[in-house]
């Protein structure tokens, strides 16, 4: 027989994540500002060769479609694109510095770049326990979803004003 503890009310004082007012930081210095010249350059150039050599997966016909035109090297079965220093460098290059993320309150707008950080969730724990069934894998919780996990998922999630973007894959 399971045993259940009476659940207590609990204060604002007990969550304080739940207190804090909206908003991005920014941080003081740049994230590599603690790399050398030499080490940012190399780091670049091993992202660029992965790029090239293994690829990125992209689980959208639309995005394989853009990439194909686009030049990069796709391969339909494995969803898999590799990219080509020569043709992503001039595409970074055009893309904007910074752009918002408009809200529906623009208290809540997000700038992606320009120094801002924005946070999110990553998809889910690894693990989590259910109370009639025990600790099962995220994955298996993904698969077995219903329509009312999500709704309380995304309702989780946006009570915390820490959290900046929300994972709405389904």
């Amino acid at each position: 027989m399971a045993r259940h503890r009476p659940r207590r009310p609990r204060s604002s004082t007990e969550q304080p994540l739940l207190d804090l007012p909206f908003r991005q930081p920014r941080p003081p210095r740049s994230p590599y500002d603690w790399l050398s010249a030499d080490a940012l350059e190399r780091l670049h150039d091993a992202s660029l060769t992965i790029l090239e050599t293994v690829g990125i997966d992209f689980l959208d016909d639309e995005a394989l479609d853009l990439w194909q035109r686009a030049g990069g090297q796709v391969d339909r079965t494995t969803q898999r694109v590799r990219i080509d220093r020569d043709l992503l460098l001039p595409t970074i290059a055009a893309a904007p510095a910074s752009f918002r993320w408009r809200a529906r309150n623009p208290a809540h707008d997000v700038v992606i770049g320009g120094g801002g950080l924005a946070f999110g969730p990553c998809g889910g724990m690894a693990y989590a326990t259910d109370l009639d069934r025990g600790p099962v894998s995220y994955t298996h919780l993904r698969a077995h979803e219903t329509v009312l996990d999500i709704v309380c998922r995304l309702m989780l999630e946006k009570t915390n004003n820490t959290t900046h973007t929300h994972n709405m894959t389904v």
